[in-house]
């Protein structure tokens, strides 16, 4: 199985494609000097071929056929396509599987990057809690609202308080407030 490293874009003295009117193709070359145009052909034709980042091994692309990758500041490998069977092909290229060991496994995410999921989840969660909560506001503010959106109102702001109170630096040991049951949900 063929392995290729450290992809970067590099200008070539003369662009192959010129003559086909492609004047603006991108090259990449590997830490090798490969051509990633010339080297496609090296890889076997029933493997799968996966893009990651060297450093992580996060995998960021997949495909039968390498012509389909473009790895900027990459390596390209191939694998057994048998695992197209264990690991569905679209998990594998939003980066939650990384080729480490010479094995594809479930992504190991760093304690900086469990936060940051845990930001963006608790951004969301605080979003959803703010749209449920503006037009029972809103009834309430016009002396309009039924004795349920006041007691929905009242639980959806206890929610927002604990949400803002979550620390996410314990992320993924997260203990998630649970949303009222009713009022917008």
């Amino acid at each position: 199985m063929l392995t290729l490293k450290n992809f970067r874009v590099y200008k070539p003295e003369t662009n192959p494609f010129a003559a086909f009117g492609a004047s603006s193709a991108v090259f990449l070359k590997d830490e090798d000097g490969n051509d990633w145009y010339e080297v496609q052909k090296r890889f076997a034709t029933d493997t799968l071929k996966i893009a990651y980042t060297e450093v992580t091994g996060v995998i960021n692309m997949a495909a039968m056929d390498a012509d389909m990758l473009m790895p900027f500041d990459m390596s390209v490998t191939e694998v057994d396509a048998g695992i197209l069977s264990k690991v569905d092909i679209h998990s594998l290229i939003k980066g939650e599987w990384m080729f480490k060991d010479g094995k594809i496994q479930p992504r190991i995410y760093t304690h900086a990057e469990l936060e940051q999921k845990a930001t963006w989840e608790k951004d969301n969660l605080l979003d959803k809690a703010a749209r449920v909560i503006a037009p029972l506001q809103d009834a309430v503010d016009l002396d309009i609202a039924t004795e349920a959106e006041k007691s929905a109102l009242l639980a959806w702001k206890k929610y927002r308080v604990l949400l803002n109170r979550v620390d996410i630096s314990t992320a993924p040991d997260i203990d998630w407030p649970e949303p009222p049951e009713s009022g917008g949900q």
